[in-house]
């Protein structure tokens, strides 16, 4: 619980980094999916724990 708490605001940096990268993607190219699909799972991860 205690990181959960001390994690939030890494968790909505993170939520707000990946819903950058995937808005992006028409206009970056084919290599932002890569960084799209990392820093979702790096959130997920961050959400789950």
């Amino acid at each position: 619980m205690r990181f959960a708490q001390e994690g939030y605001p890494f968790m909505l940096i993170g939520l707000a980094l990946a819903a950058l990268a995937w808005a992006l993607i028409p206009i970056l190219g084919v290599w932002s999916i890569a960084v799209a699909i990392l820093l979702t799972v790096l959130t997920a991860f961050t959400f789950y724990f």
